[in-house]
């Protein structure tokens, strides 16, 4: 009997679409099953150096234009673009299940990537989108159920069933007339204890420019405490590995999970973005840290100010970032 074939295609809107899948692959792997990796830029750059034996295949790009405000009513500006990219990889989806004739898709966050006829399954965390009383979010949120609904058979939920669990009102409830499943939260790290090398590790991820825009933030205020050990971890799978030394400030353009998971041990705080991704990843090391939100994106927002109200994690507007206040 011939392995089961499955394709996974996690998004490329930052990394951590690509970060989260990797459990996943993993557990198919275990069973035996033969995967093949579909995506597009750093996501499809962190596939490739996580699972060189595995084929990759490249999807065309969203090429979504982010904004410094909220990020819905652009999204919606943008719909016809979207759509277009879909359009695209669905085509591409479908090419390449003439090729290899996969038998099922697990689907992270990519609306074109599934085969009708075979098991197709969407992960998200965020079935609900934040401000649903907003004309841009509201009309956002019904697109995104519709499709989820009409052209995949489950909805698989990184997070624990319990309400509110770690995103709270983003994956609670689930969406009704679709098949749920709560898989819990998904890290690709392990939790680890070591000596604290670093006062701070700064996480970077997330897409562009607000990627470099608060890089450039760090690298500034860095300057202002030359004797404290700091590590910059720029998150750039893209750029061939290379870590070095400039003063104080330890940088790496990306870290495979061993090396990543030792990090965070080592460092008495980590700061980040409050993609959901990395609170997963928190979650599981169990690390205190500070968030700060990419701005224009509520979903980071809402988490970020809902795990602030909880007392698990202080935050700050990108704007407002002081590392001082850290220190």
């Amino acid at each position: 009997m011939s392995a089961i074939k499955t394709l996974v295609t996690p998004l490329d809107w930052g990394l951590g679409h690509a970060t989260r899948s990797v459990p996943l692959i993993e557990q198919e792997l275990a069973m035996g099953h033969e995967v093949h990796l579909a995506s597009n830029g750093r996501a499809l750059a962190f596939l490739r150096q996580n699972f060189p034996d595995l084929p990759c295949h490249e999807l065309p790009d969203y090429a979504i234009t982010y904004p410094k405000s909220n990020l819905y009513w652009p999204m919606l500006r943008q719909m016809p673009k979207i759509f277009l990219a879909i359009m695209r990889e669905y085509r591409v989806v479908q090419a390449l299940h003439q090729a290899f004739h996969f038998d099922r898709v697990i689907s992270d966050q990519r609306f074109g990537c599934y085969i009708p006829g075979i098991f197709n399954a969407f992960v998200s965390h965020q079935i609900h989108l934040p401000a649903r009383h907003w004309f841009g979010g509201r009309t956002v949120q019904l697109i995104n159920a519709f499709w989820i609904r009409t052209y995949f058979q489950e909805s698989w939920i990184p997070d624990w069933e319990n309400y509110p669990g770690l995103a709270g009102d983003l994956s609670h409830p689930p969406l009704r007339g679709v098949k749920t499943r709560y898989l819990g939260p998904l890290s690709r790290l392990h939790k680890m204890e070591a000596p604290i090398q670093y006062r701070i590790a700064f996480i970077l991820s997330g897409p562009e420019p607000q990627r470099s825009i608060w890089e450039a933030q760090i690298r500034e205020q860095v300057r202002a405490f030359p004797q404290v050990p700091f590590f910059l971890l720029q998150g750039k799978p893209e750029v061939p590995f290379f870590q070095h030394q400039e003063g104080n400030l330890s940088i790496a353009p990306h870290l495979d999970a061993a090396s990543l998971s030792l990090l965070f041990a080592q460092s008495g705080l980590i700061v980040c973005r409050s993609g959901y991704s990395t609170l997963m990843d928190l979650a599981l090391t169990e690390r205190p840290a500070c968030l700060v939100p990419t701005p224009g994106q509520p979903e980071q927002e809402y988490l970020a100010r809902k795990l602030g109200a909880e007392g698990k994690f202080p935050w700050s507007k990108q704007e407002d970032f002081e590392l001082a206040r850290f220190l």
